[in-house]
């Protein structure tokens, strides 16, 4: 049973903490490992974007994941229409040694990655955007079941970045 996560944001100082953080060998993977290591990617309150990067740790004081919130434009609902501000998922990632931890029950605390997209979801709520969107891999099967768990979306008519999939869920 996964414990209930604490959680630390994420600063300049943080970044021996993650030097050696590894969410498996994946394309996805290997892309949020070096993320969150690379602070020109992982920008501290980037007025472009203003983001913001938590830490989560379990009972034990392991790093678990980490997640985070930013601000994006995009032209909304199609991209043929007029751009609007949007709250975004830049990154969320789990750590190997605990991507595969499942709840005993269900009324044990959730798995890790839900703990962490909870969160992300009440932080973003405090922003005045109406919707969340996100990117995920195409192949990234356990990411995408979670994010569509929790409402969102494909994005009809986007168009993919990639092997990207663009996802939404509306807040308000």
């Amino acid at each position: 049973m996964p414990p209930l996560l604490e959680v630390a944001e994420f600063l300049p100082a943080d970044l021996p903490l993650v030097a050696d953080f590894h969410c498996g060998d994946t394309t996805w993977g290997r892309a949020m490992s070096n993320w969150i290591r690379a602070p020109q990617t992982a920008k501290f309150g980037n007025a472009r974007h203003d983001t913001t990067i938590w830490l989560y740790y379990n009972p034990d004081d392991r790093m678990v994941g980490f997640g985070s919130i930013g601000t994006t434009r995009r032209p909304h609902p199609s991209p043929d229409d007029s751009y609007e501000n949007f709250s975004i998922i830049p990154a969320l990632a789990v750590h190997s040694d605990f991507q595969h931890i499942v709840p005993e029950s269900p009324t044990d605390n959730p798995r890790y990655s839900n703990q962490i997209l909870s969160h992300l979801i009440n932080e973003a709520m405090l922003l005045p955007h109406d919707f969340l969107v996100l990117h995920v891999h195409s192949d990234n099967t356990p990411a995408l079941n979670l994010y569509r768990h929790y409402g969102f979306k494909e994005i009809q008519g986007s168009e993919r970045r990639d092997d990207y999939i663009n996802m939404q869920r509306r807040l308000r």
